[in-house]
C-alpha cells in the first residue's frame, strides 16, 4: 500500500523548512529595495494581491493572477529573471493547492532547470521546486520517479545541510516509501539500514519515525524471505513498541503476529507457539468488534495453517477453536473472517485425516456461504469446490462429480442476458476458477476465447482482471501444449503490464519468466538463456538474490543450460542455489530439495556424485554455529546428507550419519518423537541393505514397542513399523510371522487410508509374497 501519509509529512517537514527560509528572504530583499519606480510598486501590488488571493483560498483566482504576472515579467524582464521566477512559484503554489498534479508536475520540470542556472542548484528556491515536483509525482503514484528525484537531492542535501540534519533524513525517508511502494525490497533494506542511525542521531532512540523506518525494514526483509534478519528486527521493534506504546497498543500487537511468522518460517515451532499463544492472550484481552480490520487478527489466522501444514494438527485444532471462537465474540457467526476460519478449520480436520469431521465441517460451511455472499457467489463455489475434491479423497467420486455441476450450473445460472458479453467479468472469473481446480484446461481456453475480446473492448487491455484472465488463459494454453500461441499471448500481457505496472512489477516480472519457460519447452533453449540472464538481475534487484523467487529463476536457468550441455554453468548455478537455500531456507525445504536433486543428477551423469554430500557436510559447521547443536536446522541438514548418500548407494555412510541423527533427535525431541521413530526406520532399513538383518529385526521391534505405547496400535505410524519389521523378519526367511505383521499392517492401512492408497498397496503385496511363499512351504 502506497504510504502517502508518511510522505506527506515528510514533504511538509522539508516544505516548512525552505518555505520559511525562502519567505525571510524575500522580506529581507523588500526592506533592502527602498523606493522602486511607479511600474515596480505596480507589479509588486498586483504580486501582493495574488497572494492574498492565494492565502484566502481563492486558489482559481490566484493562479489567474499568477498566469498574468508570469507573462507579463517575462515579457519585459525575461524567463530568467528573478522576480518571473517568484511569478513562477507563485503559480506553482496556486496550481498545487488545487491538487492539479499533473500540471505542478509539467510546471516544476520546465522551471527547475531555470532556478538551477539562475540561482544554483542548491538554492533554496530550486529546492523548493523539487519538493513541489515530488509531492505531485507522489499524488500520481509515480513511485520510481519520486525515487529519481529524492536520489538526485541527497547528495545535495547532505552538502548543504549536512548528513544528520533533519531536511536530509526527510528527503531520506520519501526515497525510503518511493522504493517501499515499488516492493524493492533489497533497496529498501539498504535505505533503512543507512536511515535507522540518523534517524536516531537527530530525532532520538523513542520516535515515532524510527518505529515506521524499522517497521518498513522488517518488512521488506521478510518479503526476500531473510527470515532470520527479519525476526531479529522484528523483536527490536517489538521491544521499542512496547516500551513506547504498551504491549497492549495495535501496533504492538501487529509485529507480534508478524514475528509469530518470522519463527514459523524457520520451524521454531515452540518459540513460536509461545510468542502466538501470548498474542492470542492479548487479543482476547483488548480487541473490540471495531478492530474488524487489525492486523493482529489476521496473523492469528495464518498461523494456524502454518501449523497445520507441518503437520501440527492437534495444536492447530485447538488454536483454531480459540480463534474462531474470539472471531465469532467480535465479530458474529457470519463475518467473513468468522467464515474463513470454519474453512480452515475443515482444512485442518482433512490434513489431519478427519476426512468424516472434515465433510460434516464444510456442508454446515456451505448454507453459511450462500446465506452470507449468495449460493451464486464466487466464495460459495469455492467452498463446494473444496469438498468436491474431499469427496474424491475418501473415493466418493459420483458426489464429487455432482458437486462439480453444480458449481458450474450455479456459474451459468449468475449471468444476465443480454450484454455484450453475455457475462460480468466476476462471475467468468469464478467459472474459470472451477474449471481451473478441475484441470479442464480446454474449457478454460474456450471460455476465455469466448470472453476475453468482450472484456478488453469494454475494460481496456490494460485492466488489471483482464490481465489476469490473459494469464489464466496462456497457462491453459499452455497446459495443452499449445505454446506458439501462448508465447503470442505472453508477449502481449508483458508488453501491457510493462506499460501499466512498470518493468520490475511482480506480476511483469513472472509473465517474463513464463516467457523464457514457452521458449525452453519449444527447444530453442538459446532464447530462454537469454531472457533468463535479461530478467535474473531484476530479480535479484526487486526481491534480492536469497528470496525464493530469486533462486526459482536461477534453478530454471541451470535447466536451461544444463539442456544446451553447459554443464559447469549449469552446475554453478544449483551449486550456489543450495548453498544458499540450505542456509537461509534449511534443508528439509523445497526450494533447497529440488535444487538438490538436479544438482546430484547432474553430477552422477558425470561421476561427481559424491560431491554433493561433501558440499552439505561443509554447512553444518556453520548451521550448528548458528543455531546450536540439536536445532532442527541441524537435523534436517543431517537428514538431507542421508538421503543424499543413499541415492549414492553409499550405504555405510548413510549409516553412520542415521546413527548420529537418531541420536540428536532422541535428546532434542524424545525417543517416542515421531520424527525419532522415521529415523530409525531409516536406520533400519539401511541395515537391511547392508545385510545386518538382526541389528535390523532388533531396531524395528524396538520401534514398534514405542510407537504402539506413544501413538496406539492404529496410528500410520505403528502400522509402518509392522510393514517394516515383517520385511526383516521375511529377510531372514521368518516367514510366519513376518506374515503375522504384513497382515496387520495391511488391515491397518486399508481402514485408515483406502484400497488406493500407495502405503496400502504395498503392505497388500508383501502379504500377497509372504502367503505365496507359505502355501509352497
Amino acid at each position: 500500500m502506497k504510504p502517502l501519509l508518511r510522505s506527506a509529512l515528510s514533504f511538509a517537514l522539508l516544505l516548512s523548512t525552505v518555505m520559511g527560509e525562502t519567505a525571510r528572504a524575500e522580506k529581507s530583499g523588500q526592506e533592502k529595495a527602498g523606493q522602486k519606480s511607479t511600474a515596480g510598486a505596480a507589479e509588486d501590488e498586483a504580486f501582493a494581491a495574488a497572494e492574498a488571493l492565494l492565502n484566502a483560498g481563492r486558489h482559481a483566482e490566484a493562479e489567474k493572477a499568477a498566469l498574468a504576472l508570469v507573462a507579463a515579467r517575462t515579457k519585459a524582464l525575461g524567463a530568467k529573471d528573478k522576480e518571473t521566477l517568484r511569478c513562477q512559484r507563485l503559480l506553482l503554489q496556486a496550481l498545487s493547492a488545487q491538487a492539479r498534479s499533473a500540471e505542478v508536475e509539467a510546471l516544476c520540470r520546465s522551471v527547475i532547470p531555470l532556478y538551477a542556472e539562475v540561482l544554483g542548484a542548491g538554492s533554496r528556491d530550486t529546492l523548493e521546486c523539487h519538493y513541489y515536483l515530488i509531492s505531485a509525482l507522489n499524488a500520481q503514484q509515480k513511485d520510481a520517479e519520486v525515487a529519481e528525484e529524492c536520489r538526485s537531492l541527497l547528495p545535495l542535501h547532505i552538502k548543504i545541510f549536512g548528513a544528520e540534519s533533519k531536511d536530509t533524513v526527510a528527503c531520506q525517508t520519501l526515497l525510503m516509501e518511493a522504493l517501499a511502494a515499488q516492493q524493492k525490497d533489497a533497496e529498501v533494506v539498504e535505505v533503512c539500514r543507512s536511515l535507522l542511525p540518523r534517524q536516531m542521531k537527530v530525532l532520538g532512540p523513542e520516535n515515532e519515525d524510527i518505529l515506521e523506518t524499522r517497521g518498513r525494514l522488517a518488512y521488506a526483509l521478510v518479503h526476500q524471505s531473510q527470515w532470520s534478519e527479519a525476526e531479529a528486527e522484528y523483536r527490536a521493534l517489538l521491544a521499542l513498541q512496547i516500551k513506547m506504546l504498551g504491549e497492549e497498543s495495535r501496533l504492538a500487537l501487529a509485529t507480534r503476529g508478524t514475528l509469530v511468522r518470522t519463527l514459523s518460517e524457520q520451524k521454531k515451532w515452540a518459540e513460536a507457539e509461545a510468542e502466538y499463544r501470548r498474542l492470542l492472550l492479548l487479543c482476547e484481552r483488548v480487541l473490540k468488534p471495531e478492530d474488524e480490520r487489525s492486523p493482529a487478527l489476521s496473523r492469528l489466522r495464518d498461523f494456524i495453517g502454518d501449523l497445520s501444514s507441518a503437520k501440527k494438527h492437534a495444536v492447530a485444532e485447538e488454536l483454531c477453536g480459540r480463534v474462531l471462537a474470539l472471531h465469532t465474540q467480535l465479530l458474529g457467526p457470519e463475518n467473513a473472517s468468522a467464515l474463513s476460519l470454519r474453512r480452515t478449520q475443515a482444512y485442518i480436520l482433512r490434513s489431519a485425516g478427519k476426512f468424516a469431521e472434515a465433510e460434516a465441517a464444510y456442508r454446515e460451511l456451505l448454507p453459511l456461504y450462500a446465506r452470507v455472499f449468495g449460493a451464486e457467489s464466487p466464495a460459495a463455489q469455492r467452498e463446494r469446490t473444496s469438498l468436491a475434491f474431499l469427496l474424491i479423497e475418501q473415493k466418493k467420486d459420483a458426489e464429487a462429480e455432482k458437486e462439480f455441476d453444480q458449481v458450474l450450473e450455479l456459474a451459468a445460472r449468475g449471468r444476465p442476458k443480454g450484454s455484450e458479453d453475455e457475462s460480468p467479468l466476476e462471475d467468468v472469473a469464478t467459472t474459470m476458477e472451477s474449471l481451473q481446480s478441475m484441470y479442464r484446461d480446454a474449457e478454460v481456453e474456450t471460455l476465455l476465447r469466448k470472453h476475453l475480446p468482450a472484456f478488453i473492448k469494454t475494460y481496456g487491455q490494460d485492466h488489471s482482471e483482464v490481465l489476469k484472465m490473459q494469464e489464466v488463459f496462456i497457462a491453459a494454453l499452455t497446459a495443452q501444449k499449445k505454446h506458439a500461441e501462448a508465447e503470442k499471448e505472453c508477449r502481449s500481457v508483458i508488453a501491457a503490464e510493462t506499460r501499466v505496472l512498470g518493468p520490475e512489477a511482480r506480476a511483469t516480472l513472472e509473465s517474463r519468466s513464463h516467457l523464457a519457460q514457452l521458449l525452453a519447452k519449444t527447444d530453442r533453449e538459446a532464447e530462454a538463456e537469454k531472457e533468463y540472464r535479461e530478467v535474473l538481475p531484476l530479480y535479484t534487484r526487486v526481491f534480492g538474490a536469497e528470496s525464493k523467487d530469486t533462486l526459482t529463476q536461477r534453478m530454471q536457468l541451470s535447466s536451461v543450460l544444463s539442456n544446451q550441455d553447459k554443464n559447469a554453468e549449469a552446475d554453478k548455478e544449483l551449486s550456489e542455489v543450495v548453498d544458499i537455500a540450505v542456509r537461509v531456507f534449511g534443508a528439509q525445504d523445497l526450494y533447497t530439495t529440488v535444487p538438490l536433486s538436479l544438482l546430484l543428477e547432474l553430477r552422477k551423469s558425470v561421476d561427481r556424485g559424491a560431491e554433493v554430500a561433501e558440499q552439505l557436510r561443509r554447512q553444518l559447521p556453520g548451521i550448528i554455529t548458528t543455531h546450536g547443536q540439536d536445532h532442527r536446522r541441524v537435523m534436517d541438514l543431517q537428514l538431507t546428507i542421508i538421503s543424499t548418500l543413499m541415492e549414492l548407494e553409499d550405504d555405510a555412510g548413510a549409516e553412520k550419519e542415521c546413527r548420529s541423527l537418531v541420536a540428536m533427535q532422541t535428546r532434542a525431541l524424545g525417543p517416542e518423537a515421531e520424527e525419532t521413530l522415521d529415523s530409525r526406520l531409516t536406520l533400519a532399513d539401511l541395515l537391511v541393505r547392508l545385510k545386518k538383518n538382526e541389528e535390523a529385526e532388533k531396531e524395528c521391534r524396538q520401534v514398534l514397542a514405542l510407537s504402539e505405547r506413544a501413538l496406539g496400535a492404529e496410528h500410520p505410524q505403528t502400522l509402518t513399523s509392522c510393514h517394516h519389521l515383517a520385511i526383516c523378519l521375511a529377510r531372514q526367511k521368518k516367514n510366519k510371522e513376518a506374515l503375522n505383521y504384513a497382515q496387520r499392517a495391511y488391515a491397518g492401512r486399508l481402514k485408515a487410508l483406502g484400497r488406493d492408497n500407495s502405503d496400502t498397496q504395498k503392505s497388500n503385496q508383501l502379504v500377497n509374497a509372504l502367503t505365496k511363499s507359505e502355501t509352497k512351504a
